[in-house]
């Protein structure tokens, strides 16, 4: 099998089809530690779907409101507020305004929705200066709604490129005022 370290294991994956080559592996050894060996392959895990996850992000903002369960809290506390006998630590709200609401309660959820209307008026303001104002008003548009079936704030990769995306739109509006290219 392979792993993705605290992640997941490819055979636990949905319609995953077990395969088995032969391998030796030959050399000289390059460390001077022993290896732990093999590790036990987890059994599959219920894939929960997301009306439950929205339901107990809902049931954990409940509880805490204000200031939620802290950021990232989500996938390790969801089994406590649904019908799960055991909840898989690797899942997310599936909702990235639910997963801030629950993770950072009312106050991160208006800090999220502030940023984002001022990111939307900047790349509004970039798509009528130019047809690539347009497309990275388009990229954050994407973002926004795909963000309503999807949590992926957590993941560095992403939380970057939307940075760079919003950065983009602030840049293009303020092109159109003059500002982008003083010296």
């Amino acid at each position: 099998d392979l792993e993705q370290e605290g992640r997941l294991w490819f055979s636990t994956e949905p319609d995953a089809v077990p395969m088995f080559s032969a391998g030796t592996v030959t050399g000289p050894a390059t460390s001077q530690t022993r290896g732990v060996g093999p590790r036990r392959i987890p059994r599959a895990t219920v894939r929960p779907g997301r009306l439950l996850l929205w339901a107990a992000a809902f049931r954990m903002a409940a509880a805490h409101p204000w200031l939620g369960v802290g950021p990232d809290n989500y996938r390790l506390l969801y089994g406590q507020f649904s019908t799960l006998t055991s909840a898989d630590p690797r899942v997310h709200s599936n909702n990235m305004y639910l997963e801030v609401l629950a993770g950072m309660g009312a106050a991160g959820l208006a800090s999220l929705l502030w940023v984002g209307a001022g990111s939307a008026r900047e790349a509004w303001r970039a798509a009528a200066g130019s047809d690539a104002g347009a497309g990275v008003a388009a990229a954050c548009t994407a973002v926004a709604i795909h963000g309503l079936v999807d949590s992926f704030l957590s993941f560095t990769a992403t939380y970057l490129l939307i940075g760079v995306m919003l950065g983009l739109a602030s840049a293009w509006a303020r092109d159109g005022e003059g500002h982008a290219h003083r010296i």
